[in-house]
């Protein structure tokens, strides 16, 4: 069995899939249009919440399934329109209460993948695929990825050249052959 996903840490610098048990994703929301040309990483919107009342008072004082962490979690795709919703949140218990003026999204127990700092989604789906797993975003509950950032992160040095200073976990499982 994968190691729970609370025992990654920062600086955490390998590929590993880890067990995520059923949990409640809680922060504020955005809608996003993915082709847009506008890169993914959602800057403007941390920018905001990190002076949001919202975010000081009550998300940064949240239980939370991965210490010291805020996800920039992405979900419900609509392909005709070409729009996803980007939550600037972390990761809770199941049970945790949503507090007021905050959106939720829960997750069932899975599997999942924490890619390396820096490396960019599709070589995190690829080195997946090699482990001899496969995304499960198909599954109920498991269309998202997130982009996982660490406190201890902020003081690293080795930003890659796109800039994307966090690290990729994705829901996934062991391909049946």
């Amino acid at each position: 069995m994968p190691r729970s996903i609370g025992e990654i840490r920062p600086f955490h610098d390998t590929l590993e899939i880890f067990h995520l048990p059923a949990s409640r994703v809680i922060g504020e929301e955005a809608l996003y249009k993915l082709n847009s040309g506008v890169r993914l990483a959602a800057a403007p919107q941390w920018e905001l919440l990190s002076a949001s009342e919202v975010w000081k008072k009550t998300i940064t004082t949240l239980p939370r399934v991965i210490p010291t962490t805020f996800t920039g979690w992405t979900c419900n795709y609509v392909p005709e329109t070409d729009m996803f919703s980007y939550l600037a949140s972390v990761l809770t218990p199941a049970d945790t209460p949503i507090p007021e003026g905050c959106q939720h999204r829960d997750i069932p127990e899975t599997l999942v993948a924490v890619g390396r700092w820096g490396e960019p989604l599709p070589r995190v789906i690829e080195q997946v695929k090699e482990l001899g797993y496969i995304p499960r975003w198909h599954d109920e509950g498991c269309g998202w990825n997130a982009e996982l950032y660490f406190d201890g992160d902020e003081s690293r040095t080795d930003v890659p050249d796109d800039g994307q200073g966090w690290r990729w976990m994705i829901p996934c499982m062991k391909e049946e052959k």
